[in-house]
């Protein structure tokens, strides 16, 4: 048979089997579109890191209170409540070159009714964001539901006529071109 006649046979039998070509072409057209998303949302999601990377950067000092001892037991660095707000501050005005500055952590006594307990304290102000360069980032709920949705579709538009068109006995599909 010679391709000629072979494509004319093919586009034929697309021309008669309307709705089976035109789900085929809509699954193989879902499919593709998802592979391009997924592909692109990695790509961005790899941006995204390096951006993260790049936001903990050379240029950024931390700063944390010394350590003490309390009844023999040292308490390790950070333990120490000695840096103030106004140490803070000094060094944002004093300091050369510093350009944002954000108070993170603070060892604090809390007290609830009857009780009372030494714990870290964790806050920051609105320049910590600029200090770490934290992009916007896409909620990974969207990502599974973005995935899950063209999996579906694709499956359903793709799979399923081809298995239906696969399961044809092969002398009736011949009888109905």
């Amino acid at each position: 048979m010679s391709p000629l006649m072979t494509f004319r046979i093919a586009f034929k039998a697309l021309g008669r089997n309307k709705l089976r070509t035109g789900l085929t072409m809509l699954g193989m057209i879902i499919g593709v579109a998802a592979v391009i998303t997924l592909v692109a949302m990695g790509n961005g999601a790899q941006a995204a890191i390096e951006d993260q990377i790049k936001g903990a950067g050379t240029n950024m000092i931390t700063i944390n209170a010394g350590n003490f001892t309390q009844g023999g037991v040292r308490q390790g660095a950070g333990a120490s409540s000695s840096l103030s707000e106004e140490d803070a501050e000094a060094i944002r005005n004093e300091v050369r070159g510093v350009r944002y500055l954000a108070a993170v952590q603070v060892r604090s006594q809390v007290v609830a009714g009857n009780q009372n307990w030494q714990t870290r304290t964790q806050g920051t102000d609105v320049d910590l964001p600029l200090i770490r360069a934290w992009p916007a980032q896409v909620p990974p709920g969207a990502v599974a539901m973005a995935f899950g949705f063209a999996a579906a579709t694709g499956v359903f538009f793709g799979f399923y006529p081809a298995r239906k068109a696969a399961r044809l006995d092969p002398i009736d599909a011949l009888r109905f071109e």
